[in-house]
């Protein structure tokens, strides 16, 4: 089979995939996940089978991904808790095989359709936290945006991979309607964003959004022009979706905006850094006392209590992805992960 057959015959996988994912948020069979992962490994054996090409880029991400596989396999098979490590295990090799088969199909010719096709999911996720998935309303005043993720943090974190690359194509296209198509992406994401009320995730655009700016650092006047009508928009559009008094909207921009400077300079830690803290000092802790195995994948939440400081605090998450690699899968996974993650982006 040709690479263009090859390609499309992925793009169409892929496809096809999402739409069983989003099949199964309605479904909510147990069984629904374990049949993607099936699925993900079934297309990548017929990919490889009809003679399908591994990634022609630089080959660094395919050895740490390769690595960090094996160092999760040897984890798993000297886990605390093997059938949490197994189920985990699964999970991490259908997300390395979505990747390799996305890095086949999408080549370097074709970063502008992949780029699509991510933006494309991050709008049907954005719009069903819209129409179907309002809640968690917590210490706010109105429902926050989840979308199919159950968190608002974790839909925080979703957007947030996707609002930059969102700006990066609003600011490059050279023609009005390109830019008129990636600027309503762009309000779209940003206004869900805003009302996820993720202060982490809001914090964390900080450095996202300068990355963006210093890469049209060339243009400062036509930066600020473009860029200042799509913050006001996203704006507005998070008060019409969230349909309530501006005044409130306003007041809950302005309380959020205040605990993240909270968080950032330490003022809020009883609510947000002391226990994150104590997250990363239990990961730690665990990676030092099994440093070449971990505690095994998806274990941390049965192994963390034995190793927190402060019984007020839990968390079935770090709240660190590398951190979490490290106490899970021991240090060298961590090492390979910084590499995957560093070169990959």
């Amino acid at each position: 089979m040709d690479s263009n057959r090859q390609g499309a015959f992925i793009r169409l996988g892929l496809g096809i995939l999402m739409a069983a994912t989003l099949l199964g948020v309605y479904s909510r069979l147990p069984l629904f996940s374990l049949a993607l992962q099936a699925a993900v490994f079934g297309l990548g054996a017929v990919y490889l089978l009809m003679g399908g090409a591994p990634w022609t880029g630089s080959k660094w991400p395919i050895r740490a991904g390769l690595a960090l596989g094996a160092l999760l396999g040897a984890s798993a098979i000297l886990s605390l808790d093997k059938s949490a490590s197994l189920i985990s295990l699964g999970q991490w090799l259908s997300y390395g095989l979505l990747g390799y088969l996305a890095a086949s199909a999408f080549r370097p010719v074709h970063l502008r359709l992949f780029s699509q096709y991510l933006l494309l999911l991050g709008v049907l996720m954005a719009g069903l936290a819209v129409y179907f998935y309002w809640g968690e309303v917590g210490n706010v005043a109105l429902p926050v945006m989840n979308s199919i993720f159950g968190n608002k943090n974790h839909f925080g974190g979703y957007l947030l991979l996707l609002l930059p690359l969102a700006l990066a194509l609003y600011l490059g296209s050279a023609s009005g309607r390109e830019k008129l198509a990636y600027g309503t992406v762009a309000v779209f994401l940003g206004s869900t964003f805003m009302l996820t009320y993720s202060r982490g995730a809001w914090f964390a655009s900080v450095p996202a959004l300068a990355l963006v700016a210093w890469a049209f650092r060339g243009r400062p006047r036509a930066l600020v022009g473009w860029l200042a009508p799509i913050g006001a928009a996203s704006v507005l559009v998070a008060f019409l979706i969230s349909q309530s008094s501006l005044t409130q909207t306003l007041d809950l921009g302005y309380q959020g905006a205040i605990a993240v400077a909270r968080a950032a300079s330490g003022s809020e830690g009883q609510d947000t850094l002391a226990p994150r803290l104590d997250y990363w000092q239990g990961a730690i802790r665990i990676m030092a006392s099994r440093p070449f195995s971990g505690s095994g994948p998806g274990t941390y939440e049965a192994v963390f209590p034995t190793y927190q400081r402060d019984p007020q605090f839990y968390s079935r998450f770090t709240h660190n992805f590398f951190l979490q690699m490290g106490a899970e899968a021991g240090a060298l996974a961590l090492i390979a992960a910084l590499v995957l993650f560093g070169i990959g982006g």
